[in-house]
């Protein structure tokens, strides 16, 4: 079974995971002791974005992300 995802769909799906993970930051740098690493390059995709893809891949059926890639 391969879900079909509308645009307006992963659009919701990247909101709640972008919100999601605003949170989560939020929380974990209120608990956290020292200072954080600081990356050391910019990366392309933001953690959201690779959150949701991840997230659509799951929820789509595909066994294997090659698969979910190329479609």
């Amino acid at each position: 079974m391969h879900i079909q995802f509308s645009e307006i769909k992963l659009i919701e799906l990247f909101i709640d995971v972008d919100d999601l993970l605003k949170s989560f930051k939020a929380y974990q740098q209120s608990r956290q002791v020292g200072q954080p690493r600081q990356p050391t390059r910019v990366p392309e995709l933001s953690e959201s974005e690779v959150c949701t893809i991840l997230a659509a891949y799951h929820l789509s059926g595909y066994k294997c992300f090659e698969y979910y890639y190329r479609k």
